[in-house]
Protein backbone atom coordinates (compact mmCIF):
# COMPACT_ATOMS: atom_id res chain seq x y z
CA UNK A 1 0.00 0.00 0.00
CA UNK A 2 1.06 3.49 -1.00
CA UNK A 3 2.62 5.90 1.25
CA UNK A 4 -0.22 8.61 0.21
CA UNK A 5 -2.87 6.28 0.52
CA UNK A 6 -1.76 5.47 4.28
CA UNK A 7 -1.89 8.89 4.52
CA UNK A 8 -5.24 9.61 3.44
CA UNK A 9 -6.55 6.92 5.44
CA UNK A 10 -4.91 8.11 8.57
CA UNK A 11 -6.60 11.72 8.02
CA UNK A 12 -10.25 10.18 7.35
CA UNK A 13 -9.90 8.41 10.69
CA UNK A 14 -8.69 10.97 12.25
CA UNK A 15 -11.44 13.44 11.18
CA UNK A 16 -13.99 10.54 12.03
CA UNK A 17 -12.54 10.68 15.46
CA UNK A 18 -13.02 14.22 15.71
CA UNK A 19 -16.30 14.92 14.99
CA UNK A 20 -17.70 12.10 16.57
CA UNK A 21 -19.12 12.84 20.24
CA UNK A 22 -19.08 11.44 23.01
CA UNK A 23 -21.88 10.97 26.11
CA UNK A 24 -20.01 11.64 29.39
CA UNK A 25 -22.00 11.06 32.74
CA UNK A 26 -21.63 12.25 36.03
CA UNK A 27 -20.58 8.77 37.82
CA UNK A 28 -22.02 10.35 41.62
CA UNK A 29 -22.57 13.76 43.00
CA UNK A 30 -19.74 16.35 43.81
CA UNK A 31 -19.64 16.21 47.85
CA UNK A 32 -18.73 19.54 50.36
CA UNK A 33 -15.21 20.41 48.58
CA UNK A 34 -15.61 19.04 44.87
CA UNK A 35 -16.15 20.60 42.33
CA UNK A 36 -16.85 18.57 38.63
CA UNK A 37 -17.32 21.52 37.05
CA UNK A 38 -14.94 22.40 35.44
CA UNK A 39 -12.49 19.05 36.63
CA UNK A 40 -12.75 15.53 35.48
CA UNK A 41 -12.96 14.44 39.25
CA UNK A 42 -16.30 12.82 39.22
CA UNK A 43 -17.31 12.33 35.71
CA UNK A 44 -16.90 8.76 34.04
CA UNK A 45 -14.39 9.65 31.95
CA UNK A 46 -11.70 11.08 34.74
CA UNK A 47 -11.44 14.17 32.63
CA UNK A 48 -12.18 17.42 32.69
CA UNK A 49 -15.27 18.50 30.56
CA UNK A 50 -14.17 19.57 26.59
CA UNK A 51 -15.34 20.50 23.60
CA UNK A 52 -16.49 17.90 21.30
CA UNK A 53 -18.25 15.99 24.14
CA UNK A 54 -21.47 15.99 25.40
CA UNK A 55 -21.75 15.62 29.27
CA UNK A 56 -25.27 14.32 31.42
CA UNK A 57 -25.89 14.80 34.97
CA UNK A 58 -28.42 12.01 35.54
CA UNK A 59 -29.75 12.33 39.60
CA UNK A 60 -26.36 13.70 40.73
CA UNK A 61 -25.43 17.33 41.96
CA UNK A 62 -22.87 18.90 39.98
CA UNK A 63 -21.18 21.74 41.54
CA UNK A 64 -19.31 24.80 39.89
CA UNK A 65 -15.71 25.50 41.77
CA UNK A 66 -15.74 28.43 44.48
CA UNK A 67 -12.35 29.02 43.38
CA UNK A 68 -12.45 29.50 39.87
CA UNK A 69 -16.26 31.46 39.15
CA UNK A 70 -16.96 32.79 35.67
CA UNK A 71 -15.81 29.61 34.01
CA UNK A 72 -17.48 28.79 30.96
CA UNK A 73 -18.55 24.73 30.78
CA UNK A 74 -16.16 23.59 28.05
CA UNK A 75 -18.31 20.38 26.95
CA UNK A 76 -20.81 20.79 23.67
CA UNK A 77 -23.49 20.36 25.66
CA UNK A 78 -24.98 19.61 29.65
CA UNK A 79 -27.56 17.98 30.36
CA UNK A 80 -30.06 17.58 33.73
CA UNK A 81 -32.04 15.06 33.63
CA UNK A 82 -33.77 12.48 36.52
CA UNK A 83 -33.08 15.81 38.99
CA UNK A 84 -29.83 16.42 38.28
CA UNK A 85 -28.62 19.84 39.53
CA UNK A 86 -26.00 22.48 38.99
CA UNK A 87 -25.28 23.80 41.79
CA UNK A 88 -23.81 27.56 41.57
CA UNK A 89 -21.02 28.51 43.71
CA UNK A 90 -18.54 31.11 44.29
CA UNK A 91 -18.61 34.96 45.30
CA UNK A 92 -21.32 37.13 45.46
CA UNK A 93 -22.38 38.67 41.90
CA UNK A 94 -20.49 35.84 40.01
CA UNK A 95 -21.58 34.61 36.43
CA UNK A 96 -21.73 31.03 34.89
CA UNK A 97 -21.79 30.52 31.06
CA UNK A 98 -23.60 27.36 29.36
CA UNK A 99 -24.43 27.31 26.44
CA UNK A 100 -25.78 24.55 25.26
CA UNK A 101 -27.79 23.70 28.64
CA UNK A 102 -30.72 20.66 28.20
CA UNK A 103 -33.28 20.19 31.16
CA UNK A 104 -35.36 17.60 31.01
CA UNK A 105 -36.15 17.63 35.49
CA UNK A 106 -32.90 19.30 36.29
CA UNK A 107 -32.58 22.06 38.89
CA UNK A 108 -30.41 24.83 38.95
CA UNK A 109 -29.65 25.97 42.56
CA UNK A 110 -28.53 29.27 44.04
CA UNK A 111 -25.49 27.77 46.51
CA UNK A 112 -24.36 29.83 48.98
CA UNK A 113 -26.61 32.27 51.21
CA UNK A 114 -26.60 36.59 50.59
CA UNK A 115 -25.25 35.54 47.02
CA UNK A 116 -26.52 36.62 43.11
CA UNK A 117 -25.47 34.16 40.87
CA UNK A 118 -25.54 34.77 36.77
CA UNK A 119 -26.12 32.37 34.03
CA UNK A 120 -25.10 33.13 30.72
CA UNK A 121 -25.51 31.29 27.23
CA UNK A 122 -28.92 29.05 26.14
CA UNK A 123 -31.26 27.00 28.15
CA UNK A 124 -33.58 24.44 26.16
CA UNK A 125 -36.57 23.13 28.57
CA UNK A 126 -37.84 19.66 27.72
CA UNK A 127 -41.17 17.93 28.65
CA UNK A 128 -39.86 17.16 32.43
CA UNK A 129 -39.16 20.76 32.91
CA UNK A 130 -36.46 22.88 35.15
CA UNK A 131 -36.37 23.68 38.50
CA UNK A 132 -34.59 27.24 39.15
CA UNK A 133 -34.03 26.33 43.63
CA UNK A 134 -33.06 29.38 46.20
CA UNK A 135 -35.16 27.53 48.84
CA UNK A 136 -32.24 27.37 51.84
CA UNK A 137 -33.64 28.83 55.07
CA UNK A 138 -30.65 31.42 54.43
CA UNK A 139 -32.09 34.38 52.99
CA UNK A 140 -30.96 36.84 49.81
CA UNK A 141 -30.52 34.37 47.16
CA UNK A 142 -30.62 35.49 43.69
CA UNK A 143 -30.55 33.70 40.64
CA UNK A 144 -30.50 36.15 37.09
CA UNK A 145 -30.69 33.98 34.62
CA UNK A 146 -29.30 36.07 31.20
CA UNK A 147 -29.66 32.98 29.09
CA UNK A 148 -32.33 32.90 26.50
CA UNK A 149 -35.05 29.90 27.45
CA UNK A 150 -36.87 27.92 25.31
CA UNK A 151 -38.24 24.13 24.76
CA UNK A 152 -41.33 22.77 25.19
CA UNK A 153 -41.38 21.87 29.23
CA UNK A 154 -42.08 24.12 31.56
CA UNK A 155 -40.47 26.23 34.75
CA UNK A 156 -40.86 26.07 38.43
CA UNK A 157 -39.21 28.23 40.86
CA UNK A 158 -38.69 26.58 44.07
CA UNK A 159 -38.85 29.09 47.28
CA UNK A 160 -38.54 26.97 50.51
CA UNK A 161 -40.42 27.10 54.03
CA UNK A 162 -39.00 30.64 55.10
CA UNK A 163 -40.05 33.87 54.57
CA UNK A 164 -36.73 35.42 53.41
CA UNK A 165 -35.50 37.39 50.13
CA UNK A 166 -35.07 35.33 47.53
CA UNK A 167 -35.91 35.72 43.95
CA UNK A 168 -35.51 34.26 40.32
CA UNK A 169 -35.16 37.01 37.33
CA UNK A 170 -36.01 36.54 33.69
CA UNK A 171 -32.95 38.52 32.01
CA UNK A 172 -32.74 37.41 28.65
CA UNK A 173 -36.02 36.74 26.22
CA UNK A 174 -37.99 33.43 27.16
CA UNK A 175 -39.99 31.35 24.88
CA UNK A 176 -40.63 28.09 26.59
CA UNK A 177 -44.35 26.99 25.85
CA UNK A 178 -44.80 25.03 29.10
CA UNK A 179 -46.20 26.68 32.22
CA UNK A 180 -44.84 28.58 35.45
CA UNK A 181 -44.93 28.11 38.75
CA UNK A 182 -44.27 30.10 41.66
CA UNK A 183 -43.93 28.11 45.01
CA UNK A 184 -44.77 30.30 48.25
CA UNK A 185 -41.71 32.80 49.67
CA UNK A 186 -39.68 33.69 46.50
CA UNK A 187 -40.15 35.58 43.32
CA UNK A 188 -39.97 35.21 40.10
CA UNK A 189 -39.41 38.69 38.16
CA UNK A 190 -39.66 38.69 34.10
CA UNK A 191 -37.45 41.41 33.02
CA UNK A 192 -36.91 39.81 29.16
CA UNK A 193 -39.17 39.51 26.58
CA UNK A 194 -41.48 36.83 27.29
CA UNK A 195 -43.93 34.60 25.38
CA UNK A 196 -47.00 32.92 26.25
CA UNK A 197 -48.16 30.27 23.81
CA UNK A 198 -52.17 30.52 24.13
CA UNK A 199 -54.35 28.08 22.00
CA UNK A 200 -57.90 26.64 22.58
CA UNK A 201 -56.91 24.39 25.26
CA UNK A 202 -54.53 26.14 27.28
CA UNK A 203 -55.13 27.21 31.24
CA UNK A 204 -53.13 29.80 33.50
CA UNK A 205 -49.60 30.10 32.00
CA UNK A 206 -48.21 31.42 35.85
CA UNK A 207 -50.05 29.20 38.64
CA UNK A 208 -48.62 28.96 42.62
CA UNK A 209 -48.30 30.72 45.79
CA UNK A 210 -45.12 33.01 45.76
CA UNK A 211 -44.87 36.42 44.03
CA UNK A 212 -45.13 37.61 40.06
CA UNK A 213 -43.22 40.71 39.46
CA UNK A 214 -43.63 41.34 35.33
CA UNK A 215 -41.38 44.69 34.32
CA UNK A 216 -41.51 43.79 30.72
CA UNK A 217 -43.90 42.75 27.35
CA UNK A 218 -45.68 39.84 27.67
CA UNK A 219 -46.12 38.63 23.87
CA UNK A 220 -49.07 36.34 22.73
CA UNK A 221 -48.65 33.66 20.29
CA UNK A 222 -51.97 33.12 19.32
CA UNK A 223 -51.46 30.87 16.18
CA UNK A 224 -53.18 28.28 18.06
CA UNK A 225 -56.70 30.16 18.76
CA UNK A 226 -59.59 29.07 16.39
CA UNK A 227 -62.19 30.28 18.42
CA UNK A 228 -63.46 33.20 20.81
CA UNK A 229 -63.13 32.38 24.40
CA UNK A 230 -61.27 33.21 27.76
CA UNK A 231 -57.80 31.88 29.11
CA UNK A 232 -56.79 32.49 32.82
CA UNK A 233 -53.05 33.76 31.84
CA UNK A 234 -52.53 34.50 35.35
CA UNK A 235 -53.74 32.55 38.53
CA UNK A 236 -54.09 35.93 40.55
CA UNK A 237 -56.09 34.06 43.39
CA UNK A 238 -53.19 32.56 44.43
CA UNK A 239 -50.26 34.40 43.36
CA UNK A 240 -49.23 38.13 44.31
CA UNK A 241 -48.94 39.32 40.90
CA UNK A 242 -47.72 43.05 40.44
CA UNK A 243 -47.47 44.61 37.26
CA UNK A 244 -44.81 47.88 36.84
CA UNK A 245 -44.23 50.48 34.38
CA UNK A 246 -42.72 48.67 31.83
CA UNK A 247 -45.58 46.19 31.43
CA UNK A 248 -47.47 46.01 28.41
CA UNK A 249 -49.43 43.03 26.24
CA UNK A 250 -48.85 42.67 22.79
CA UNK A 251 -49.22 39.64 20.30
CA UNK A 252 -46.46 37.79 18.68
CA UNK A 253 -44.86 39.61 16.03
CA UNK A 254 -47.75 41.80 15.52
CA UNK A 255 -49.96 44.81 17.35
CA UNK A 256 -50.14 45.83 20.92
CA UNK A 257 -52.17 46.31 23.11
CA UNK A 258 -53.37 49.65 24.43
CA UNK A 259 -54.12 50.18 28.33
CA UNK A 260 -57.70 51.69 27.92
CA UNK A 261 -58.17 52.15 31.50
CA UNK A 262 -56.54 51.24 34.64
CA UNK A 263 -55.61 47.51 34.50
CA UNK A 264 -57.52 46.68 30.97
CA UNK A 265 -55.63 46.40 27.86
CA UNK A 266 -57.48 46.42 24.69
CA UNK A 267 -56.62 45.56 21.08
CA UNK A 268 -58.91 45.60 17.98
CA UNK A 269 -57.81 43.02 15.51
CA UNK A 270 -59.52 42.95 12.33
CA UNK A 271 -62.54 41.12 13.79
CA UNK A 272 -60.98 39.82 16.69
CA UNK A 273 -61.76 41.99 20.40
CA UNK A 274 -59.22 41.38 22.32
CA UNK A 275 -58.94 42.15 26.05
CA UNK A 276 -56.23 41.26 29.44
CA UNK A 277 -57.45 42.24 32.68
CA UNK A 278 -54.97 42.53 35.50
CA UNK A 279 -57.30 42.24 38.24
CA UNK A 280 -58.28 38.85 36.93
CA UNK A 281 -55.45 37.92 35.19
CA UNK A 282 -57.96 36.89 32.36
CA UNK A 283 -57.23 37.55 28.46
CA UNK A 284 -61.08 36.87 26.87
CA UNK A 285 -61.61 36.96 23.03
CA UNK A 286 -65.03 38.11 21.17
CA UNK A 287 -65.10 38.47 17.70
CA UNK A 288 -66.95 41.14 16.04
CA UNK A 289 -67.33 41.66 12.65
CA UNK A 290 -66.85 45.22 10.93
CA UNK A 291 -69.59 47.17 9.92
CA UNK A 292 -68.66 46.55 6.74
CA UNK A 293 -69.20 42.88 7.06
CA UNK A 294 -72.60 43.23 8.58
CA UNK A 295 -74.00 45.59 5.69
CA UNK A 296 -72.91 42.11 3.43
CA UNK A 297 -74.48 40.24 5.91
CA UNK A 298 -77.89 42.37 5.92
CA UNK A 299 -77.98 42.78 2.33
CA UNK A 300 -77.33 38.78 1.77
CA UNK A 301 -79.72 38.68 4.12
CA UNK A 302 -82.93 40.99 2.20
CA UNK A 303 -81.60 38.68 -0.96
CA UNK A 304 -82.61 35.38 0.33
CA UNK A 305 -86.03 37.31 1.63
CA UNK A 306 -86.66 39.03 -1.65
CA UNK A 307 -85.67 35.17 -3.58
CA UNK A 308 -88.54 33.41 -1.03
CA UNK A 309 -91.10 36.01 -2.57
CA UNK A 310 -90.39 35.33 -5.71
CA UNK A 311 -90.88 31.56 -5.27
CA UNK A 312 -93.73 31.82 -3.61
CA UNK A 313 -95.33 34.27 -6.61
CA UNK A 314 -97.83 32.24 -9.11
CA UNK A 315 -96.98 28.84 -7.48
CA UNK A 316 -100.27 26.89 -6.93
CA UNK A 317 -100.90 25.21 -3.13
CA UNK A 318 -103.09 22.71 -1.94
CA UNK A 319 -104.18 22.67 1.11
CA UNK A 320 -105.79 19.20 1.77
CA UNK A 321 -108.50 20.57 3.69
CA UNK A 322 -110.12 23.02 1.32
CA UNK A 323 -108.73 22.14 -2.41
CA UNK A 324 -106.30 23.91 -4.90
CA UNK A 325 -105.64 27.66 -5.01
CA UNK A 326 -104.18 29.23 -7.83
CA UNK A 327 -102.47 32.86 -7.64
CA UNK A 328 -100.23 34.99 -6.36
CA UNK A 329 -99.17 34.57 -2.62
CA UNK A 330 -96.81 37.15 -1.25
CA UNK A 331 -94.87 36.44 2.07
CA UNK A 332 -95.43 38.12 4.89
Amino acid sequence: MSRTLLTSLAVICALGMVARADIVNLARSDTLLEYSYNAGLNWQSGVAPSAGNDYVVNGFQLRTQNSAPGTAFAGDSLTLTGAGQLSLLGSNNTTYTVNNLISNDGQIDAGVANSTYNLNGNVTVESGGLNFNVSTNASNRFLNINAAITGTGGVNVIGGAVNNDKKVTLVGPATYTGSTSVNEHCTLRIDGSFLIDVNDGSNSDFTGSGFLDLNSIVSLDIAGVTTDGSWNLIDVTNLTATYNDDFGVALSGGQSFTEFSSGVWTLQEGDNSWEFTESTGDLTLVVVPEPATMSILAVGGLGLLLRRKRVLRGRSLTNRFFGTFSGTVTAA
